[in-house]
């Protein structure tokens, strides 16, 4: 009997291989945070946008890359970034790392915000943080400023 085997549906550390079922676990996630959701089954690929104002996106790899994920910010025209807080979102395919790689995107996407914009948008849609990510914060909320991370945070 291999691992494979004895996975359940639920189990967080089985192995994600297609798109609809990382789109599950991003919207699962992200819930009322996310707008304009879309996934694209041939390049397995998920889209939103974050706060009704970050893009990011997330997929799964080819073979070729051992079926690991990935997400990125978008940041203008052709920028992106693959890494928050330093720490990489390029994760294994399972739903307990993938959703430790949205944590880090959530928490990024809080900080660079403004403070005012986060009140009336958690008063909108009731999506008021209910983690506290700021510890592992080196810089000012709503400024863009971000320092290193010198210890993983335990999530």
């Amino acid at each position: 009997m291999t691992t494979r085997d004895t996975e359940t549906p639920d189990d967080p550390q089985r192995r994600i291989t297609d798109v609809d079922e990382l789109s599950r676990v991003v919207w699962g996630y992200f819930g009322q945070k996310n707008h304009d959701f879309t996934y694209d089954s041939e390049k397995r690929q998920v889209t939103l946008v974050l706060y009704d104002a970050i893009v990011f996106k997330c997929g799964l790899g080819d073979e070729g890359d051992h079926g690991s994920s990935f997400g990125w910010i978008e940041q203008g025209n052709s920028d992106f970034t693959q890494s928050v807080f330093g720490r990489s979102l390029m994760r294994t395919p399972n739903k307990a790392s993938i959703e430790d790689a949205l944590r880090l995107v959530d928490a990024w996407a809080r900080l660079v915000l403004p403070d005012r914009y986060l009140a009336v948008y958690d008063d909108i849609f009731d999506t008021r943080a209910s983690e506290k990510p700021a510890r592992v914060f080196a810089g000012k909320r709503g400024r863009g400023v971000v320092g290193h991370v010198n210890e993983d945070p335990g999530w």
